[in-house]
């Protein structure tokens, strides 16, 4: 039954969310916030459960994921259990966040938020980088692409760049984290610098390095 109880964790959050909605009296709330961090988009109170819903997926994908790699007998389990308890924490602290600012109709994302995002975000990184280089070939986790997924040399390079660019990434966004909260910005500039960051650093670059090191590794076999 251990495998269950992650998803057990987000039935409860999705079900403790739906409550807080039905008890408000709100009809539309803000639920999308321009880079100048003003709403500039409103729904029904209900879309608020699209978080928790994700949030309800990821303990579905645990479940899924756990059944799968214990039947394979596949040694990177005990990563992806350390991985999904972590997105499930973030997500939660993220769903509940923005439930908190829709429900109560902030118009204007203040400076905290914003930092606090970059925190969370920053930590991510940090703590699947670290995780990332340890992890052995396989379809569910890491860079996985056609580069990576073809040859396992190109995998363990690959992670390991892109573990370490993770790392840096990480501390980056903290970084921009704690600038934000100094200079006590109102608008959202630099959170989205930081996602910036993110698809160069965590997507864009160790994708582009895999496609360099196959077509080495297939150049040296001719």
């Amino acid at each position: 039954m251990k495998k269950y109880w992650l998803l057990g964790l987000s039935v409860l959050n999705a079900v403790a969310s739906a409550v807080y909605i039905a008890c408000s009296s709100c009809t539309t709330v803000p639920i999308h916030w321009n880079i100048s961090g003003q709403a500039d988009g409103f729904m029904p109170k209900w879309f608020n459960m699209v978080l928790p819903g994700i949030v309800l997926i990821i303990g579905i994908s645990h479940v899924v994921a756990k059944m799968i790699m214990e039947k394979n007998q596949d040694k990177n389990i005990r990563y992806a259990d350390k991985i999904m308890l972590f997105m499930f924490l973030m997500m939660t602290v993220i769903s509940w966040l923005f439930l908190s600012l829709s429900m109560n109709r902030v118009t204007q994302l203040g400076g905290i938020v914003n930092t606090v995002i970059l925190m969370i975000l920053g930590a991510a990184f940090v703590f699947i980088g670290n995780i990332m280089p340890k992890i052995a070939q396989n379809g569910w986790i890491g860079v996985r692409t056609a580069s990576t997924m073809s040859d396992e040399n190109v995998w363990r390079k690959t992670n390991k760049l892109g573990g370490y660019l993770g790392v840096v990434c990480g501390f980056l966004l903290i970084v921009l984290g704690v600038v934000n909260a100094t200079l006590g910005r109102e608008d959202t500039l630099l959170l989205f610098v930081g996602i910036g960051l993110v698809l160069v650093m965590g997507a864009i670059i160790p994708t582009v390095y895999a496609v360099i090191i196959a077509k080495k590794i297939k150049t040296n076999k001719k």
